[in-house]
Parts: structure tokens; sequence; C-alpha cells
């Protein structure tokens, strides 16, 4: 319910192909209904629609920012998350944090350096 009235962007990178349809699907399984998002910025697809092609969130915070994000191995999610889920979540803490500060770049009308290119995003 929060997400249906939250009145700012539901900010991420990808998450129109990857969060949010995962997500979305735990809200049909698990809540017996659909995830609202009153307004959601993607900022991979922002820069696809600038640049014409993808880049890692890796790759754009290593480019951008000068940080890397945690090294992992995705297919040990479930493994992970059933024996150690810290873990899990540390390295989901990074990434979060890490496109908080891309979105603060894009906010400040600021560039992001995509290594053979540079793109400003406009703002939500």
């Amino acid at each position: 319910d929060q997400l249906e009235t939250f009145a700012g962007p539901l900010v991420t990178f990808n998450g129109a192909r990857f969060d949010l349809p995962i997500l979305d699907r735990w809200f049909q399984d698990v809540l017996d209904r659909e995830l609202v998002v009153a307004h959601h910025y993607d900022l991979m697809a922002e820069i696809v629609k600038i640049a014409g092609h993808r880049i890692s969130l890796d790759n754009l915070c290593l480019n951008t920012l000068g940080k890397e994000k945690l090294k992992w191995d995705h297919q040990r999610n479930a493994e992970v998350w059933a024996t150690e889920p810290q873990l899990l979540i540390d390295y989901n803490k990074v990434d979060v944090d890490l496109t908080y500060e891309i979105f603060m770049r894009v906010l400040r009308g600021e560039p992001l350096f995509l290594g053979d290119s540079t793109v400003t995003l406009p703002k939500p």
C-alpha cells in the first residue's frame, strides 16, 4: 500500500526488466494482488533512451563514482539466503547505495560517465 501512495519516484537500475517483475510475481503469489507503483524512474531505461545501449551498474559506478559493486555469484542466491541471509542483504545494500548516489547526480544535473560516452539524464 505504501508504494501505491508514495508521491516520489521509485528509483531502480534496470527495475523495469528485473526488480519490478520479480516483485510483481511475489505480490501475486503471496499477497494475491498486483504490485502497483505510482511513479517509477528506471536509470537504465533512461540511459538507453539517450545513449542507445545498456551498461551494467558496476561499470556505470566505476566510470562515474570510482566505486565497484561487491563481487557476487548470483547462482548461489537461494543457498546464501537460506544459510547466511545477511551476506545477500549486504550485497543488495551496496547496490541500493550506489543507485542512490547515481540518482543524486541525476537530480543535481550532473553527467554520468559510460566509458564510451557521457549522458545527463532528465530529472523525474
